[in-house]
């Protein structure tokens, strides 16, 4: 993932690797340890996704934060909606038709009825909110707000 300052790049064991604009790169690791597959840049911070429902925010003062997912399935892909006229909010994507969806600003987060059981891989939403929710076997779910 890529954000106005640099790279980052995520892995197993809660591996963290941070690249600057030079190429030079620092690691870290969570706590936690689990294997991480999704990373992204948005809302002036870093987001991380992983096993047993992961999903951390960085924040320049405190480090990093667990937002309460309230699912031990993995999380596999995480998007923001920027549309017009909402507040921000994210949705994130797992296994075992696993959607959740997070609002920073309110700090609600509730998990979606999804109609599959599939293993979602990726997420990503389009300009007028939509977002297209893709996993295994060739499933596409659309999510409208």
């Amino acid at each position: 993932a890529s954000s106005p300052s640099g790279l980052l790049a995520v892995g197993d064991g809660g591996l963290i690797l941070h690249f600057d604009a030079a190429g030079v790169a620092t690691s870290e690791e969570l706590e936690s340890g689990e294997a991480l597959f999704a990373a992204r840049w948005a809302d002036s911070a870093w987001q991380v996704a992983g096993d047993t429902g992961l999903f951390q925010t960085s924040n320049a003062d405190a480090g990093w934060g667990r937002a309460p997912t309230r699912t031990l399935k993995g999380i596999r892909a995480a998007d923001v909606s920027m549309s017009a006229g909402g507040a921000p909010y994210f949705l994130l994507v797992g296994e075992g038709g696993t959607i959740v969806r997070w609002e920073p600003g309110t700090g609600s987060m509730g998990r979606v009825s999804a109609a599959v059981k599939a293993d979602f891989t990726a997420v990503a939403f389009g300009d007028d909110g939509t977002a297209l929710i893709t996993g295994n076997d060739g499933v596409v779910v659309q999510y409208t707000p």
